[in-house]
């Protein structure tokens, strides 16, 4: 993963976390389970999108 896909995703964090749980210290126990499951998601997602990519890139390499 570089630099900028790792700034990105720091950045989707710290958002999820910003608009779920915009106070942590009085986030309840359900609040920060949304936001896990945001983050869970979001990472999923960008493994999709990843591995796409990593096919795709393997398949135009052997052509």
């Amino acid at each position: 993963m570089n630099a900028s896909v790792k700034e990105q995703l720091m950045d989707k964090i710290l958002h999820r976390l910003d608009v779920d749980s915009p106070n942590l210290s009085s986030a309840t126990s359900q609040e920060l389970a949304k936001a896990t499951n945001q983050l869970v998601q979001e990472v999923q997602s960008l493994n999709r999108v990843l591995s796409t990519l990593n096919k795709t890139t393997s398949t135009f390499i052997k052509k």
